[in-house]
């Protein structure tokens, strides 16, 4: 998969323009505050319809201006062309379309563009709260899976039924029988929910634990799921399978009812959904030691880079078509052969947006194309 072109009007700071791209490695150089992960975020943007970053849509139009508009147009590797527009006018008003065709969710962008990127506050993966991970693993599930988006959407729906009935202020009486009711919906999307993921990560684990030995000189990174569902926690690598036949599901099933209901005089009093997927993370044990508790800077970095990384292998291996990679300013914190490593295993097999501050940064490789950024305009050196 790659994106050829993108055109930008009003984006941030950026100067209103259209840009052709390398299907190699696209490199933006410029200081810091001079418009290079705007850039980026547009790009990611495309992917998602909506900032990687947390912003408003309002936030992004350029100060002054009225609305944004931005347009990509690539293709598949198999050669299927395909085109992603967005574009919003304040306060409410944003429009996305595909191949020309309006969509009205986020969700119906899902698997058009996949985008793999990795920034500063990504080292959170490695440290942060577990709803950083359990946001890895669903949207490795989601680029790959229309049916596993579908759960994945369907599950938070339930969550948020059966959380308003907990909040609400209804009688007991109802809303003791409308949670029997919903414990058997979350039960059903649920038990699916940790298959999945289970499977994922069987799948994500050694991919994970190679590439952060590459970047680290043989250290051995591993990987746990956490299950909340059914109160444990399984090696990716040795103990997972087991939870992914037929009769393993039926048990997650009854586990997960059973936890539900020794929690529900809690969750009356709290108001809050305290048993399942929804609660779940991953455990990342560098030789043995929690990485969350014992790990450096640089190694949590690391971790969260060969994740990231793990999943662009990942997503090509289910959709036998590369996603794009957005690298901002990632050799920061690596030598010279980390580096070097980390450039080989990923700007030489995909697609790849680069940015960095200064060119010696890229000693270790070339940019097949080279963009100067400086307050908003960009201009191709190479």
């Amino acid at each position: 998969m790659q994106l050829r072109s993108l055109r930008t009007v009003q984006w941030r700071n950026l100067e209103s323009a259209q840009f052709e791209f390398s299907p190699g490695v696209n490199v933006f150089l410029g200081g810091n505050g001079q418009g290079k992960t705007n850039f980026l975020e547009a790009v990611q943007y495309l992917a998602l319809g909506r900032s990687y970053r947390g912003s408003r849509d309002d936030e992004i139009v350029q100060f002054g201006k009225e609305h944004f508009f931005v347009r990509g147009d690539g293709q598949g590797d198999a050669g299927e062309a395909f085109s992603i527009e967005a574009g919003f006018t304040p306060p409410r008003s944003k429009k996305l379309k595909v191949d020309g065709r309006p969509v009205a969710r986020l969700t119906d962008l899902t698997g058009i563009l996949a985008c793999v990127s990795f920034g500063p506050e990504d080292t959170e993966l490695a440290r942060g709260a577990p709803e950083h991970r359990r946001r890895y693993l669903d949207y490795s599930l989601a680029e790959t899976s229309r049916p596993s988006l579908e759960l994945l959407a369907d599950y938070k729906r339930a969550l948020q039924q059966r959380s308003a009935l907990l909040r609400s202020d209804a009688p007991e009486a109802h809303i003791e029988q409308g949670l029997t009711v919903w414990d058997d919906e979350l039960v059903r999307l649920g038990s699916e929910v940790v298959r999945r993921r289970a499977e994922a990560l069987v799948d994500l684990a050694p991919r994970v634990r190679q590439l952060y030995a590459t970047l680290t000189d043989g250290l051995q990174l591993r990987m746990s799921y956490v299950a909340h569902a059914i109160d444990q926690t399984l090696s990716a690598e040795s103990e997972l399978e087991g939870l992914l036949g037929e009769e393993a599901h039926a048990a997650i099933s009854q586990t997960f009812l059973q936890r539900l209901r020794s929690r529900r005089v809690a969750e009356k009093v709290r108001k809050q959904n305290l048993v399942g997927p929804h609660r779940d993370d991953i455990e990342l044990l560098l030789d043995g030691q929690d990485l969350r508790r014992f790990g450096s800077q640089g190694q949590c970095r690391a971790a969260a880079v060969a994740l990231k990384m793990a999943q662009a292998e990942f997503i090509l291996a289910r959709r036998n078509d590369r996603p794009i990679v957005v690298l901002d300013d990632v050799f920061a914190e690596f030598d010279e052969d980390r580096a070097r490593a980390l450039w080989e295993m990923v700007c030489e097999k995909h697609q790849t947006f680069l940015a960095v501050p200064r060119e010696s940064d890229l000693a270790f490789g070339h940019g097949d194309a080279v963009f100067q950024v400086q307050a908003g305009h960009l201009e191709r050196t190479r």
